[in-house]
Formats: C-alpha cells, sequence, structure tokens
C-alpha cells in the first residue's frame, strides 16, 4: 500500500471526544468515552500525555468505549485514539485531571 493510501485511510478515522474519566476508589479510575461509527475501530488510551497505562483493562487496545487504571496514584489527564488495523487517528482532547 502506498504511503498516499494510507494517509487518506487514516484520514476517515475521526477523533475521539474529550474522555471523561471517573475514580471509583483508591487508585482505580474507570475512563469512558464516546464510540465512534466507524466498524471495527479499537482505541488506545493513554495517561498524561503519552503514558501507556501498565495495569489494568487500559492497558491493552480496547475494543468497548471504557476501561479501568488500576495503578492511578496521583492526579492525571487521560487521552483517547481511535485505531483501525495499523492506522490511528488524531489524539482525542486531554480529559480533566482527575
Amino acid at each position: 500500500m502506498s504511503s498516499g493510501s494510507a494517509r487518506g485511510r487514516a484520514s476517515v478515522i475521526a477523533q475521539v471526544a474529550k474522555p471523561l474519566p471517573v475514580r471509583d476508589t483508591g487508585n482505580r479510575v474507570t475512563v469512558n468515552w464516546s464510540a465512534l461509527a466507524s466498524p471495527g475501530v479499537s482505541y488506545q488510551v493513554l495517561r498524561d500525555n503519552g503514558t501507556a497505562i501498565g495495569s489494568g483493562t487500559c492497558s491493552v487496545v480496547v475494543a468497548g468505549t471504557s476501561c479501568t487504571d488500576t495503578a492511578a496514584h496521583g492526579t492525571h489527564t487521560y487521552t483517547v485514539t481511535a485505531t483501525l488495523q495499523q492506522w490511528r487517528g488524531p489524539t482525542s482532547p486531554a480529559s480533566d485531571q482527575i
């Protein structure tokens, strides 16, 4: 596939809206976001401007519209990026700090 085709495919993956994190108990934060209308899209959730989340269901590519960060010590922001196969959409705006 040419690079032009890859850019074209990535441009059809929309940006996810700003995620809404909710502190559950202790160090657990559930991150929620709105689904995109594109079939087959998964989501990557990152903490604090690009840090991978190492524990909980947010530590993998997520097929649904929420995940749980089980090691959220202190305050954090979260971003969500839609992915489709090898393509990535634009990163969402950062959530409010929680």
